[in-house]
């Protein structure tokens, strides 16, 4: 499991994401829950955005280090 930490309009929150076999998800009743669902990425990349002022500084990490 991962996270990602968030701020919007002053609040902070975070977002997990889980790793499930494509079968799990075709029979999970998923109409009530909202969920982003995407194809598992490997290796790990880590994107990480920061926005200072009008600028947005960009950071992409793998595995092995800095991309």
């Amino acid at each position: 499991m991962d996270t990602a930490f968030f701020k919007i309009n002053g609040k902070e929150g975070f977002v997990y994401s889980n790793i499930f076999q494509k079968e799990k998800i075709q029979n999970a009743s998923l109409e009530l829950a909202p969920v982003t669902i995407q194809e598992f990425v490997n290796p790990k990349i880590d994107i990480r955005v920061t926005v200072v002022g009008d600028e947005v500084l960009l950071l992409v990490l793998q595995a092995k280090g800095m991309v």
